[in-house]
């Protein structure tokens, strides 16, 4: 496998599972961070499986997670347009509120990118203009593997 990043590239057995996470911190005062991650699927798992999988998850890790929204969503360019859903959630680190928009597009069948924003305070018009612009602006790249 030729794992690709920003710097330059590795090659590593064929079966290898890319685990990677990358995170941006996108507004250091006001602790705004961008975390992404490839995920797959579990057999036979639908989209909508894997997400209501991984809300079940973290409503077992947080503390008074809730889900406030979920929609499906076509992003990227008119002539590659990417299947996605954008979910909403809050939740609690000890006493402080913190509030997320998560978006998972699918790459394929068996997996997905699931990027996410997290803040410690309610996201600013700013905070969800750059959201929209980030998942508008998705593009996969052309050799991605099934």
């Amino acid at each position: 496998m030729k794992y690709q990043f920003n710097e330059g590239s590795l090659i590593f057995p064929e079966s290898a599972i890319n685990k990677t996470v990358h995170m941006l911190v996108l507004n250091p005062e006001t602790s705004l961070t961008c975390s992404m991650i490839v995920s797959g699927f579990l057999e036979g798992e639908t989209p909508e499986q894997f997400i209501d999988r991984q809300m079940k998850s973290l409503s077992r890790q947080l503390t008074q997670f809730k889900e406030v929204s979920r929609t499906k969503a076509v992003l990227g360019q008119a002539n590659e347009p990417i299947e996605a859903y954008l979910i909403e959630t809050q939740f609690k680190q000890g006493a402080q509120p913190f509030f997320q928009k998560q978006c998972v597009a699918l790459i394929s069948k068996e997996k997905a990118l699931v990027f996410t924003i997290n803040s410690n305070q309610p996201f600013s018009e700013g905070d969800l203009a750059a959201w929209t612009v980030a998942c508008n602006s998705l593009e996969f790249r052309k050799n991605l593997s099934a």
